[in-house]
């Protein structure tokens, strides 16, 4: 027991620096693993309420979830859809009208998949200005975001 505390108080630097290290891998991995959906609502194009069994060790949690790496068109006229139809060329009313249109393809794919849904955030819980959740929804190894931006309705985000 003595040698144990005798080192303990040699290398307790060391020691303290390897439970820490141990401490941030084990977040970095639980917060980054698949998380199982159990119900959603579709707001837009690439945000969607998501309703989690459990996240981050809380019961019935419910989040709003923005897609990383994605910006679909607005499905109201407000001053990014103005934005949005002045940097494509178009009016806003085909922005809304597009924006709408992405809105039900991505209900109609999560509806279609509905108990195949996942969720992966980033290495830490991270939200946005809005306090939305980022991350992205998978159906099996589907990314959702890369399968909008495909459907040529949404734009690859910045």
């Amino acid at each position: 027991m003595n040698k144990y505390k005798e080192f303990l108080e040699n290398n307790c630097g060391v020691v303290l620096g390897i439970v820490v290290f141990l401490s941030l891998i084990s977040i970095y991995f639980y917060n980054t693993r698949l998380q199982k959906i159990y119900d959603f609502e579709v707001i837009d194009g690439d945000t969607v309420k998501i309703y989690f069994e459990k996240w981050n060790g809380n019961l019935n949690t419910v989040q709003n979830v923005r897609f990383l790496d994605i910006d679909c068109y607005e499905i109201r006229r407000t001053d990014k859809a103005r934005q949005q139809a002045q940097k494509a060329g178009i009016t806003v009313e085909e922005v809304v009208k597009i924006g709408k249109e992405s809105k039900q393809i991505l209900a109609d794919l999560l509806n279609r998949h509905k108990q195949e849904l996942y969720f992966k955030g980033k290495y830490l819980p991270h939200y946005d200005g809005w306090g939305r959740l980022l991350g992205t929804l998978y159906i099996k190894d589907l990314n959702i975001t890369d399968y909008m931006i495909a459907d040529g309705k949404c734009l690859k985000g910045e």
